[in-house]
């Protein structure tokens, strides 16, 4: 008959300290917390300064994702190129034909996705959707 050994691992109060405060170093949400609120500046210059302005810039393709151009053309305002169709509707990331197209859940009949030939990369469209669920403001904090 065999003998089984169990192995007991004895921490020390610090070990023990260490093991039980180590957190990832990946910003977690904590459940039902509200998420930090973002402003049309972070937007402009986490997604679409460094993204969108190569294509969407004030003389380039519809629409004009510069910041001025974002204040007066994009907030409820109906697409140029989808008839019907509002390009952010506040408050509603789905219901916002830019968030679709940025996240790759745009409908068939809606044009590609943006973007050109991929998802925008997750933080940014998370940057994004906070921005329209916070009420897309045209203003931007000090």
């Amino acid at each position: 008959m065999a003998c089984r050994r169990s192995v007991i691992v004895r921490w020390s109060p610090i070990a023990l300290l260490l093991s039980l405060t180590a957190c990832d170093p990946v910003e977690s949400e904590d459940a039902g917390s509200t998420p930090q609120q973002v402003d049309l500046c972070e937007v402009s210059t986490r997604v679409f300064e460094p993204d969108c302005l190569s294509c969407h810039g004030a003389d380039a393709s519809p629409p004009d994702l510069t910041l001025e151009g974002a204040r007066v053309g994009l907030v409820d305002v109906e697409s140029g190129s989808y008839p019907g169709k509002i390009l952010v509707v506040p408050g509603d990331p789905a219901g916002s034909l830019l968030f679709r197209k940025m996240n790759g859940t745009q409908a068939a009949d809606e044009g590609d996705i943006m973007p050109i030939g991929a998802p925008s990369p997750a933080d940014k469209v998370q940057t994004f959707e906070r921005w329209i669920e916070g009420g897309a403001g045209l203003t931007c904090s000090p």
